[in-house]
């Protein structure tokens, strides 16, 4: 499970994404268009601050197990 300071770091992470989407929208729907999933009815911001959260943790798996 993760400590404390790295749920902390992962949070701030987030909620800068997420500010940083928001203010610039465009980049959000860009970010979310890729693959070929059908797209759901979402924030833009919020999925695209979510899909750049989830990458940092696969990205930190890979660096811990080094597969």
């Amino acid at each position: 499970n993760p400590k404390e300071e790295e749920k902390k770091v992962l949070e701030e992470y987030y909620t800068d994404a997420l500010d940083n989407f928001l203010n610039n929208k465009e980049n959000a729907e860009k970010l979310i268009a890729q693959g070929e999933y059908k797209r759901l009815d979402t924030d833009p911001a919020k999925t695209a601050a979510l899909m750049l959260t989830a990458q940092v943790i696969y990205n930190l798996d890979e660096t811990i197990t080094k597969e």
